[in-house]
């Protein structure tokens, strides 16, 4: 709540003849907004109305959608904080699909349920209670919002 209060407010230097201006992005009025593409929503409601274009996703990540589970994209590096993250996952009441590309993350979260490093392939699906971790593939940059979307 406190951005749009301090969003443009001036910061004179203690000492030099500067000012700056504080500048906080953000979607809520007040707030310095966000750029993104001018086709982008376009471009997501085709997306979800397309059940070929998300059959297509889910084969190139080489997996299928989890039914009532929360599904969520984890592109990290190594992080100190992740085993607790799936330890709530796991022990949280919601189903979570966790997607994570191979990588330093998908090695991380291997180790944590137990799994050989050999298994940090995509296609790997570990599950732990209500936590379904699966690696997939890593996605190129101008896919990534597909896979968010979904």
């Amino acid at each position: 709540a406190w951005v749009s209060e301090h969003h443009a407010l001036s910061s004179p230097h203690p000492k030099l003849p500067l000012v700056k201006y504080f500048f906080f992005p953000g979607f809520a009025h007040g707030t310095g907004g966000l750029l993104r593409e001018s086709m982008l929503g376009a471009q997501r409601d085709a997306f979800l109305s397309s059940r070929a274009a998300q059959s297509t996703l889910w084969y190139r990540l080489g997996t299928q959608p989890l039914p009532d589970a929360l599904r969520v994209s984890l592109f990290a590096y190594t992080n100190p904080a992740l085993p607790a993250l799936l330890a709530q996952w796991r022990d949280g009441a919601t189903p979570v699909q966790c997607l994570v590309p191979q990588g330093p993350a998908a090695q991380q979260a291997a180790a944590w349920f137990g799994a050989p490093a050999e298994q940090v392939a995509p296609g790997t699906s570990l599950t732990q209670g209500n936590l379904t971790l699966q690696v997939i593939p890593f996605v190129r940059q101008e896919n990534y919002d597909e896979l968010l979307w979904a």
